[in-house]
């Protein structure tokens, strides 16, 4: 008989997802822990079957403009095979929602585009007009030699990396606290000169110190001449290393300090046996040359250390209150 409970085993949840094909460090306990020290409302749910953990959710209660709120399971353990499970994991998820007084349940996964996408449709859910972990993405495959997976990279990539290196540029690990805040002053140059979107320093301070002790995530510290030219935060997670957020200073980008990081963090990941480096996210392939996607320059430059395009099924949704879900969307039409 399946028993849907709250797991409150750390071992147990971490070694159920470990041992999925989809498994993603995003469900695993220390990914709710941040979630939690960040200020998240977070649920674990599971199914058991006997005492066997047959399914399992970690899912969190976001917040929307206009005092409302959904609930998210970021790259959610999705087994096809499991339909019932499937089913009564999201009908006691629905019960929280509704206690919760959620507008949606969003979940995305690190299923194929190409997956078939029929269990979808019979779960009720309908295609998300917004995603929140990226669909698209490169990866690099770290099993061959050194070598030849610098080879794989374009020849201005190569030229990049040595001319950093001969410049005198460097590259350790860290997760120190002094390290972190020039993350975060790198961070706000970054935004200031790209765009690009960036959390609030306790978010990155959370995130490292949760994941880290676990061995979970790093810093990557380019320096030249003792300053700070670039940096990273890198996840490690079964044979996946992802390059998850990347900063970088104005001055000295002469000497291409955040091609030299990328490198280093591969080879790093290399050495902890990591079989792929996850450059996590870029513009879809139809939008990836245009000068007016956001994405655009990050992409050419992602794509430049080689690897192939992976496109994941995307995020979807179950509604539970469908004429405001229908306000949300129209009002994101009118924002864009």
């Amino acid at each position: 008989m399946d028993v849907i409970t709250e797991i409150k085993d750390r071992s147990k949840l971490n070694d159920f997802i470990s041992r999925q094909e989809d498994g993603s460090l995003f469900q695993t306990w220390e990914w709710g822990e941040f979630q939690k020290a960040a200020g998240f409302k977070i649920w674990r749910l599971g199914i058991v079957t006997g005492s066997n953990l047959e399914a399992a959710a970690t899912v969190l209660k976001y917040d929307m403009p206009g005092g409302r709120w959904y609930l998210y399971a970021p790259r959610l353990t999705q087994n096809v095979k499991r339909k019932t499970q499937n089913v009564k994991l999201l009908e006691n998820i629905k019960e929280i929602g509704q206690k919760e007084n959620c507008l949606f349940f969003r979940f995305d996964s690190l299923r194929a585009d190409s997956a078939d996408k029929n269990w979808l449709k019979e779960l009720g859910a309908v295609k998300a007009p917004k995603e929140i972990q990226p669909r698209n993405t490169i990866m690099v495959d770290l099993v061959p030699a050194e070598d030849e997976v610098l080879a794989q990279m374009k020849s201005k990539w190569r030229y990049n990396i040595r001319l950093a290196e001969k410049k005198g540029v460097t590259v350790r690990e860290s997760i120190a606290a002094d390290d972190l805040d020039e993350f975060y002053r790198l961070a706000e140059i970054t935004d200031r000169r790209d765009k690009f979107h960036i959390h609030e320093r306790k978010y990155y301070k959370v995130l490292l110190n949760t994941l880290a002790p676990a061995g979970l995530a790093r810093l990557f510290i380019a320096e030249y001449q003792g300053k700070i030219l670039a940096a990273s935060l890198v996840s490690f997670y079964k044979d996946t290393a992802t390059y998850m957020h990347g900063v970088s200073s104005d001055e000295n980008r002469n000497l291409m300090a955040p091609h030299l990081l990328q490198w280093r963090a591969m080879q790093a990941a290399k050495r902890r046996g990591c079989t792929r480096y996850d450059l996590y996210g870029v513009a879809p392939a139809e939008s990836a040359g245009a000068l007016n996607h956001p994405w655009s320059g990050i992409t050419r430059y992602k794509e430049g250390f080689g690897g192939k395009r992976v496109d994941y099924i995307g995020a979807y949704d179950i509604v539970y209150r469908p004429f405001w879900y229908g306000v949300m969307k129209i009002a994101m039409k009118i924002k864009k």
